[in-house]
C-alpha cells in the first residue's frame, strides 16, 4: 500500500494526447489498474504516476493505450540546498533579520491577515512553537515525496523559509507542500504536482526556494499557468 508505507516514491510523466476530461478518466483507470496514485495535470497534457521506485520501471513497461503518445521515466533533476546557519543569541534566536527587511514598518500596513502562503520545499515543522499557530491543524499540507498528509520537514530548509515568511507576514496562514527529501533533493514530478495543488486550493502566494539546471516545457507551462489561476 503506497499511501500507508510512508516510503519515498518515484515519479513518472506520461505525455497524453487527450483533453482534460479524458485525462482525468485515464488517470483514474491507470490508478485503478496499477494501484498507484495517478494525477492528471491541468496545465499540460500530462499524467503523473507515483509509486515505489522498485516497481515503477515494471509499471511503465506495461502502460499502453491509444491515448498515450509516450511514456518516460522522469529525469531525476536533483536539487541540493545547503542548510542555513542559525544565528543564536543568549536569549534564543536572533530576530535582527526582521528589522533588516523593514518588516516592522510594513506591519503598520498589514501583518498578512487573510492571506495564504504555500511553502513548496522540504516540508515544514508545523509543530514549531513559532509556526504552529500559522497552520490549520486540520490541514497543514501534503507530502508528495511519501504521498502522505504529513509534510513534516526532515531536512530543515523549509522550516527556515517558513520562519522568514512568518517574520514578514506574522498573521498569514501557511500551507506546507513537501517536494524535497531529507537530503534536500527532489523530482520535477512532485514540484509540478505541488504547483497544481496550490492552483486547486486557490493559494495566491507560492514560495519555492529551490532550483535546478533548467526548466522543461511541462514545468514552464505549469508556471506560466499560475496567472490564469489567480
Amino acid at each position: 500500500d503506497v499511501l500507508a508505507s510512508k516510503k519515498e516514491c518515484a515519479g513518472a510523466l506520461l505525455s497524453v494526447s487527450c483533453m482534460m476530461k479524458e485525462r482525468l478518466e485515464l488517470a483514474y483507470q491507470l490508478q485503478k489498474q496499477y494501484h498507484v496514485p495517478c494525477y492528471a495535470l491541468r496545465t499540460s497534457k500530462t499524467i503523473v504516476m507515483k509509486g515505489p521506485a522498485s516497481e515503477m520501471p515494471n509499471i511503465m513497461a506495461c502502460v499502453k493505450g491509444p491515448a498515450i503518445l509516450s511514456a518516460r521515466k522522469s529525469a531525476a533533476r536533483f536539487m541540493k540546498l545547503p542548510m542555513p546557519k542559525r544565528v543564536v543569541t543568549a536569549q534564543g534566536m536572533s530576530l535582527e533579520h526582521v528589522a533588516m527587511m523593514n518588516a516592522y514598518e510594513a506591519h503598520r500596513t498589514t501583518r498578512g491577515e487573510n492571506t495564504r502562503v504555500a511553502i513548496v520545499d522540504s516540508g515544514v515543522d508545523y509543530t514549531h512553537p513559532g509556526l504552529r499557530n500559522n497552520f490549520d491543524p486540520d490541514d497543514v499540507g501534503y507530502d508528495f515525496v511519501r504521498e502522505t498528509n504529513d509534510p513534516q520537514d526532515l531536512h530543515g530548509h523549509g522550516t527556515h523559509v517558513a520562519g522568514i515568511v512568518k517574520s514578514v507576514a506574522p498573521a498569514a496562514k501557511l500551507y506546507a507542500l513537501r517536494v524535497l527529501n531529507k537530503d534536500g533533493a527532489g523530482e520535477e514530478t512532485d514540484i509540478l504536482l505541488a504547483y497544481e495543488k496550490c492552483y486547486e486550493l486557490q493559494i495566491p502566494i507560492i514560495n519555492c526556494s529551490l532550483g535546478g539546471s533548467g526548466a522543461t516545457a511541462k514545468e514552464r507551462a505549469t508556471v506560466l499557468a499560475a496567472q490564469s489561476y489567480g
